[in-house]
């Protein structure tokens, strides 16, 4: 028996070895680039205000100025309890008109960013939330305002895609090089909720013309060291 295990942990130190190699030798993909030209819309955060508990937000108040547009968002706890938010999207335009968008029940808000990701001109209102409970799944609303409309502009659908193969929450968003990052770990088919042992995957989102697209790179170093992992747990 101690020399099985002996083997299976040569066997895994190798694939780990193997793991470093590829992934030091293996050119990655790169974060699609900024667009090439100078942003036509000047966007700033005039305020921002938050009262957090551990587990939701009781209260987040941003406010930007997109172009003249002053653009106002405001999420709190439902009123049907903390698992939930209500979020108010208030843009008072620089011709002084006045456009608000209610949206109830949406799960718990946890961070709001205002850009113009494809420097059109027309600023994307990206609320990112995360659901109440151990999944701890994530979701992003996101809207266009073209100066007149809030349009949705909604992610690529994730359950049932080839990005979403062993997906089971724990997401990650953020900005980058005007791009939309989506992250999470990635689940074996014996994994617990707590204990992905498959890897981990980053989504990167692009919009152009107010389409989006979307590149996706797993961590190879992250599934050898999960295999070892499982491996391991196996043997004790």
């Amino acid at each position: 028996m101690r020399i099985y295990k002996k083997y299976i942990w040569i066997t895994g130190i190798c694939l780990l070895l193997t793991g470093i190699f590829v992934w030091k030798h293996t050119e990655s993909p790169e974060t699609p680039a900024a667009a090439d030209y100078d942003p036509v819309m000047v966007i700033r955060q005039i305020n921002d205000q938050a009262e957090n508990t551990a587990d939701s937000c009781i209260y987040m108040h941003s406010v930007w100025q997109a172009g003249e547009d002053i653009i106002s968002v405001t999420a709190r706890d439902s009123k049907l309890g903390v698992s939930l938010s209500d979020v108010e999207i208030q843009i008072k335009t620089g011709s002084g008109k006045l456009i608000k968008k209610q949206i109830n029940e949406c799960d718990p808000v946890k961070n709001i960013w205002i850009t113009d990701l494809d420097h059109n001109a027309k600023p994307e209102i990206i609320l990112c939330s995360v659901c109440a409970g151990s999944g701890a799944y994530g979701d992003v609303i996101i809207y266009q305002w073209d100066g007149h409309n809030l349009n949705t502009l909604n992610l690529p659908v994730l359950t049932g895609s080839a990005d979403g193969k062993d997906y089971m929450g724990h997401d990650r968003f953020w900005i980058e090089n005007n791009c939309l990052i989506r992250e999470f770990v990635l689940y074996h088919k014996d994994d617990a909720n707590a204990d992905a042992t498959n890897g981990q995957r980053r989504i990167t989102y692009t919009l152009k013309n107010s389409k989006w697209h979307s590149t996706s790179r797993d961590f190879f170093i992250k599934k050898v060291q999960g295999l070892i992992r499982r491996t391991k747990n196996k043997l004790d």
